[in-house]
């Protein structure tokens, strides 16, 4: 099986293997002469999977039966060696190193050789080409203001149809033709007053394909496939505003810019989450997140505390059963939407199943799914997946890595005072306590406290975004009078306190029901 992601270190779920097979990579057959050599095993992949050769070399790699995860074959490509490993017929990965592999839809099958008639120029065209060639008939022979200008080569008392809308319709494409996919581009050549008098959503979709083609057509300029390289291209182009992250442990009035700002109250969040979030006339400005009665100005740290929260909530309400009579599926695509673009994280929170149907669903029969996608596509995600396929991962199911205290400990990194001095001791002595409950945490013996409950209180986040933290969380010590933990979730920092010759470390378990105290609470401004 041939992979496409340079980073890839799970087997693809089956989203992914359909997008691979059509890409010509994916499950293949391959049979090796019984004798063959490193050489030859590396010449007959490449001939089995073209694209390897421009990949910067590849790697090999195989998993247990009983797991998902990919470990690297760390032996000699030869048949006799492979065959000791995997088997005499088993299946091994081939992953590329340098670069990603395209996952662009790879077609060979010749076209047919039948022809038709177009009735609109009366030419004689290619079955296989009759619907492209209607729609581009159609769009060249518009103005400026939607009227229909081909002068009929036939009969030349034939009536011709006026308008955009007519000629649609004549040719058995629904009215309402700017919902269609496949003939978007004559949208571009009628004024939009003219498809939907008065709508400002439609001039700002315009905006966004021109955006969503900007970013396509660098990433295929430049090869990039990974969903989460063109993801991060595309927040460049797409956010506009303040900067939806601090990037200096500086004063937070240096940064600047127009932000959706939005009220939203934990006791009820899912439903003051979608009035505010219906409310948004602009998607794509910063958005700026306070909690009822919470004193926290939101440079980054309640933006994220805000999406992990209500992701919970969308699943658990619209996702487990979906619930396909209500009406507030376009505001939890938005959310979605913004949760993926402004460094939330990542909504693989529908099925995979649900996936397919909203992103690449022709023509949506459900209303909830057409609400989804018009809400996703507030920010160009469905444009953007239509384009760039691969992108759809970044929404599909996958099982998800739980955080370990290893993980952990290498996100949340101590700020060390120099070797040797009284302050490093003092912070060493903290330090190891707090190592110890960390521990406690991850074997499930401080209640409702676990390693998540921990990195959202010093980042907003339960788990690394998709892109990364802008800066490096860290634990910084502070003479304070308590020893109650606090933390700065804009700049990722958590603050624990160091005893002195006046205030020693509390005994070990009053320490740890204070840690408790702070990482179970679910309020910025606590005292």
């Amino acid at each position: 099986m041939c992979l496409s992601n340079n980073h890839q270190n799970k087997v693809p779920n089956s989203a992914e293997k359909e997008c691979l097979y059509k890409a010509g990579l994916g499950l293949k057959k391959v049979t090796f002469e019984g004798d063959a050599k490193e050489q030859s095993v590396h010449d007959t992949l490449i001939k089995a999977f073209t694209k390897l050769e421009q990949c910067g070399g590849f790697e090999l790699l195989h998993c247990n039966s009983s797991c998902r995860e990919l470990k690297k074959l760390n032996c000699k490509w030869d048949v006799k060696t492979l065959k000791s490993v995997v088997g005499p017929q088993g299946k091994f990965y081939i992953r590329p190193i340098q670069k990603c592999l395209t996952v662009e839809v790879v077609t060979e099958d010749e076209e047919t050789e039948l022809m038709t008639k177009c009735d609109i120029c009366k030419q004689d065209v290619s079955l296989g080409q009759i619907r492209n060639h209607v729609e581009s008939c159609i769009a060249t022979n518009l103005d400026h203001t939607g009227t229909y200008l081909y002068t009929s080569q036939g009969n030349s008392d034939e009536e011709l149809p006026e308008s955009a809308s007519e000629i649609i319709h004549q040719q058995g494409f629904p009215m309402e033709f700017h919902d269609l996919p496949e003939i978007a581009s004559i949208t571009s050549m009628v004024t939009l007053d003219n498809v939907l008098p008065g709508s400002e959503d439609q001039h700002n979709g315009d905006y966004l394909s021109t955006i969503v083609k900007k970013c396509t057509t660098f990433c295929k300029s430049n090869d990039v496939s990974d969903p989460i390289h063109v993801l991060k291209i595309f927040q460049k182009e797409i956010v506009t505003g303040r900067p939806l992250e601090l990037t200096e442990e500086t004063s937070s009035t240096g940064i600047y810019g127009e932000t959706n700002f939005i009220l939203v109250d934990r006791g009820d969040l899912l439903k003051t989450a979608i009035e505010e979030i219906r409310a948004i006339s602009d998607m794509r400005k910063c958005l700026e997140v306070q909690f009822y009665g919470e004193c926290a100005a939101d440079f980054g740290g309640p933006r994220k505390e805000f999406f992990s929260l209500v992701l919970h909530c969308i699943k658990e309400e619209y996702f487990e059963p979906v619930r396909e009579w209500s009406d507030d599926y376009e505001a939890v695509g938005r959310i979605l939407a913004l949760s993926t673009i402004q460094n939330g994280r990542l909504p693989r929170i529908m099925s995979a199943e649900l996936v397919e149907k909203v992103f690449n669903q022709v023509l949506p029969v459900d209303k909830y799914i057409q609400d989804l996608r018009k809400g996703l596509d507030s920010l160009g995600l469905v444009q953007l997946v239509q384009e760039l396929p691969a992108v759809i991962h970044l929404f599909t199911p996958q099982q998800s890595n739980p955080l370990t205290l290893k993980m952990l400990t290498h996100l949340l990194k101590p700020q060390f005072s120099a070797e040797g001095s009284n302050r490093r001791q003092r912070e060493n002595s903290t330090y190891t306590l707090f190592i110890k409950y960390m521990r406690e945490a991850a074997s499930g013996r401080r209640g409702a406290v676990n390693l998540g409950s921990i990195l959202r209180f010093a980042t907003g986040t339960e788990e690394e975004p998709a892109l990364g933290f802008a800066l490096q969380p860290s634990i910084q010590f502070m003479e304070s009078a308590n020893f109650l933990p606090t933390a700065n979730t804009c700049i990722n920092r958590m603050n624990l306190s160091l005893p002195d010759e006046s205030n020693s470390l509390p005994l070990q378990e009053e320490l740890f029901n204070l840690f408790d105290l702070a990482f179970c609470n679910t309020f910025f401004g606590l005292e």
